[in-house]
């Protein structure tokens, strides 16, 4: 005996076939979040608020998958009341959380992966802070440190003290860690149009056959040697201060050491000159403005 299924039957059982497939579906592509991922959007908004409304910090999301950081800051100037200036003082920000991490005498240690110190060491043009956010009490609280890529390059840590939290002191730190940063900059422009100025001179007095417009020539280059050391004296560079971080001791100091250099210079020139039969270079320039 053959049985006639109605057409309602079997609009009811496809129904319920199709509802079935779509729950299974449903499943299959649910994307599943950890807690891990949880807090560290809660710590990156905590930042973002905290910067921006305590602290007149312009804060800037940038995608992980671009750059390897959170954010771009830029510090502002109170301009009155209810206005402020963008100073165009721009650093990256990496944010990292936790629910367990504890302070132990005073300082943390956060590890950070290879494409973090890749990036940090290598690819980054602007100071760089990495803020973490302790989110154990209902009050979350921030700290600071600096990344500095020839301490984190074959450690991969970067360490926290707990004196450094972010406040409105912060501020003053920040401009301290980016006028560094600048100085970094200049100084090592410095020391490259010194040297290659240096070497040009050098390399004249090698090939000079004569003496014969020795003293323009070394004249027009040493005026240029006078003039990125006196750059140097009124630059920022010479008064950059390095109570923030220890390791900037002596960093600035001992590579432009212009006196030095400017002496290694004429000592250089002074034995091809001796060599080829020449004057001293004191007779071709004037010493005394040094």
């Amino acid at each position: 005996m053959q049985y006639k299924v109605s057409q309602a039957a079997q609009a009811s059982h496809c129904t319920a076939h199709i509802q079935t497939v779509r729950h299974y579906n449903k499943k299959l592509m649910t994307k599943i979040i950890t807690k891990n991922q949880l807090t560290g959007d809660i710590s990156e908004y905590f930042v973002a608020y905290f910067l921006s409304s305590k602290l007149n910090i312009i804060y800037r999301p940038i995608s992980k998958r671009d750059t390897g950081v959170d954010a771009e800051i830029e510090l502002t100037e109170k301009f009155d009341d209810n206005r402020f200036i963008a100073t165009g003082i721009f650093i990256k920000v990496q944010v990292k959380s936790s629910v367990e991490k504890e302070f132990k005498k005073g300082v943390l240690s956060i590890f950070l992966n290879d494409d973090d110190i890749n990036y940090f060491t290598t690819d980054m043009n602007l100071p760089g802070v990495l803020i973490f956010v302790d989110l154990k009490d209902s009050e979350p609280k921030a700290y600071w440190t600096e990344i500095i890529p020839k301490i984190i390059k074959g450690n991969n840590t970067v360490t926290i003290k707990e004196k450094n939290i972010v406040d409105a002191e912060t501020i003053k730190d920040f401009k301290k860690i980016e006028n560094y940063y600048r100085s970094i900059k200049l100084r090592d422009e410095l020391v490259y149009y010194f040297d290659t100025t240096a070497e040009l001179a050098i390399s004249h007095i090698e090939k000079a056959s004569s003496v014969d417009g020795l003293g323009y020539i070394l004249s027009n280059y040493y005026e240029d040697i006078i003039n990125i050391r006196n750059i140097y004296e009124l630059s920022f560079v010479k008064d950059v201060k390095k109570e923030v971080v220890p390791e900037y001791v002596d960093v600035l100091g001992s590579a432009l050491n212009f006196t030095k250099r400017i002496d290694k210079f004429i000592e250089q020139a002074n034995n091809i000159l001796k060599e080829k039969g020449f004057k001293e270079i004191g007779n071709y320039i004037d010493l005394s403005r040094i």
